[in-house]
């Protein structure tokens, strides 16, 4: 079957690719965990095998993967999330899965709340985390200057004697149901080398110049 087509926008020329999801909910009376860990494990196997619980559930927090879709089930006294994360891999977040999340989100975190007898809420937040390849570090602060939200005077710099090293912007504003917050900040994704069952993590720009090019020629 050929795979479906999806529309986007591009911000200056860069598709925004969503490399993770993450819906939280934070609540006041959760105390019924250290009790109901246990049984709520329990059910959300029952209802659904394809979730592994993590090694050693603790009186703090305790978390369960699902292996099929790659989400994961956080849940504590006094929070529960469901996050799906790619950014650790050279993968993105496919507007077909989107679907998927929402359906857990609607069967882990009601079965969370529903096991805790939760009734008092404090937050309840989502957030999207989108990347825009860049192939320098260089590139990626001239791309978000160029945005147009923030202005660096060169005399900044000049007071320290210094030049700008890094640039982010963070924007909170306040809807009329929530509260939104937008941050920008330049990141360095790290070199991913296996040796054998190891992979190993490497930031370039941690490396000495001549070790660069081995980094971008070495298998992944």
């Amino acid at each position: 079957m050929a795979k479906s087509f999806s529309a986007y926008t591009l911000v200056r020329g860069k598709e925004p690719l969503l490399r993770r999801m993450l819906c939280e909910v934070r609540y006041e009376d959760g105390q019924l965990y250290l009790d109901h860990c246990g049984r709520l494990l329990k059910r959300l196997l029952k209802e659904a095998p394809e979730w592994v619980v993590a090694p050693n559930p603790t009186p703090q927090a305790t978390s369960a993967y699902n292996v099929r879709t790659g989400t994961q089930l956080a849940f504590a006294m006094n929070a529960a999330s469901l996050s799906l994360d790619k950014t650790t891999a050279d993968d993105v977040i496919g507007t077909d899965e989107l679907p998927g999340f929402l359906d857990q989100l609607d069967t882990t975190l009601d079965l969370v709340l529903d096991e805790l007898e939760v009734t008092e809420f404090t937050r309840l937040g989502y957030r999207e985390h989108y990347y825009f390849p860049c192939d320098n570090k260089e590139e990626s602060e001239r791309w978000l200057l160029d945005l147009g939200l923030v202005t660096v005077a060169p005399t900044l710099g000049q007071a320290f004697s210094a030049t700008v090293e890094s640039v982010g912007v963070a924007i909170s504003t306040q809807g009329t149901d929530c509260r939104y917050r937008i941050g920008l900040n330049t990141v360095e994704r790290s070199a991913q080398v296996p040796f054998g069952e190891t992979t190993l993590t490497v930031q370039a720009s941690a490396v000495p110049k001549g070790q660069k090019k081995a980094l971008v020629e070495a298998p992944r």
